[in-house]
């Protein structure tokens, strides 16, 4: 038996005409397959259109915000060392560039001496600082102890103004939760 134009009007979700309307019931009473095909089809209908959408778990959102949020941090960590890895390997290069270009023109015995004979200059300095601080000491021993305190207090006060300068830069860095 010919069962195509009733399976294809069965399987259609499209309204069909009064006269095929007639037609498929008339089939429908006289062939067992097509209206077994008919029930299966109306109880998939009636299924999707009564089955309840699956709601998320409670806190859901909460938890995806959550994620999202340490997926964001993580991913601009990830781009800062980035950055930083390659400024690093930019200077590297440029550096490697500029000896390559200069290495023929460098008087390695000269450098060595240069770098030998600022090693004695600033070691010269720092006797003579000694030297000076010695014979104020000597000449004006009152005000040692008031040099220390400054002293101390400006070097507390720039360790001071470089934390806060470091901490700020971390704090400029953060992400925006």
């Amino acid at each position: 038996m010919n069962h195509q134009p009733f399976e294809t009007w069965i399987f259609s979700d499209d309204p069909i005409q009064p006269k095929e309307k007639v037609e498929l019931n008339d089939h429908l009473q006289s062939c067992e397959d097509c209206r077994h095909l008919s029930d299966s089809m109306t109880q998939v209908h009636q299924t999707f259109t009564s089955a309840l959408s699956p709601e998320p778990a409670p806190g859901f959102t909460h938890r995806w915000h959550g994620r999202l949020a340490v997926f964001r941090h993580q991913q601009q960590q990830r781009r800062m060392w980035l950055l930083a890895l390659g400024m690093f390997g930019l200077a590297g290069l440029l550096a490697l560039v500029i000896l390559l270009l200069g290495l023929g023109q460098v008087n390695w015995f000269y450098e060595i001496s240069q770098v030998i004979a600022n090693f004695g200059r600033l070691a010269a300095r720092l006797n003579h600082v000694w030297f000076l601080l010695q014979s104020f000491n000597q000449t004006l021993p009152i005000f040692t102890p008031i040099m220390v305190v400054f002293g101390l207090g400006l070097f507390s006060m720039g360790i001071a103004l470089i934390v806060t300068w470091f901490s700020s830069i971390i704090q400029l860095y953060q992400t925006v939760n």
